[in-house]
């Protein structure tokens, strides 16, 4: 069984699946064409939509999935990986760099140039770094 995932978690997961795949193949028969879905992170419905569906549909991750899944990542890596001459990244770190990924997506919604700026500043923001920071939230400036 997956980590901290329920037999029903998995069940609801797996339908959820199955419902997306007909849906677009439903679709399909009515000639309507869905060119974007949103999903969670999980692979296996993109893949099953890439093999059942006959043309390119593009997956766009949910603001929550995402920060879920970074943090998780971040998390893989304190665990996995020793960098040396460095300290191992801490819990509240961690948690820090997902507050601050959570602000640039909500404040740079409709803005992907703004919001691949705001991500790309994360990092120097946190060590001290503000010559590119928004002025919305970083007040260090």
């Amino acid at each position: 069984m997956t980590a901290g995932r329920t037999t029903q978690d998995l069940l609801k997961a797996w339908s959820l699946m199955l419902l997306s795949v007909d849906l677009f193949q439903h679709a399909i028969k009515n000639g309507v064409k869905y060119s974007i879905y949103t999903g969670d992170d999980d692979a296996t419905t993109q893949a099953h939509i890439r093999d059942k569906v006959p043309y390119k549909v593009e997956k766009h991750s949910d603001t929550v999935h995402t920060k879920r899944s970074l943090v998780s990542k971040l998390y893989s890596l304190r665990s996995s990986q020793k960098f040396p001459g460095c300290s191992t990244l801490s819990v509240k770190v961690i948690g820090y760099l997902g507050k601050c990924f959570g602000y640039c997506v909500a404040q740079n919604k409709n803005n992907p140039q703004s919001l691949k700026t705001a991500i790309q500043n994360i990092v120097p923001h946190a060590f001290g770094k503000h010559q590119n920071c928004n002025d919305m939230w970083c007040h260090y400036k």
